[in-house]
């Protein structure tokens, strides 16, 4: 399902891939449902039912209060520019 889910080449992750089973490391997958994303592309957080919001932010207040800070603004600014 790679050339489905990715827009990028499974050859640049492979190294990585291939160097975690060598060493038995696991890896973790952090990302959310393309179709989630594009809900929110689309429409922000409130185009997203809440059920699958809540599988991201379990905790509104603890998101909105670390939102709010510089260094996330900065982080985001930095990631979608």
């Amino acid at each position: 399902e790679w050339e489905k889910r990715w827009s990028w080449s499974f050859d640049g992750y492979l190294p990585v891939f291939e160097t975690a089973r060598r060493l038995q490391i696991t890896l973790v997958a952090l990302n959310v449902d393309s179709e989630d994303l594009g809900l929110v592309e689309l429409g922000g957080f409130p185009n997203l039912p809440r059920e699958r919001l809540q599988r991201y932010i379990s905790d509104p207040q603890g998101f909105a209060d670390f939102a709010r800070k510089r260094s996330y603004k900065t982080y985001v600014d930095y990631v979608i520019s």
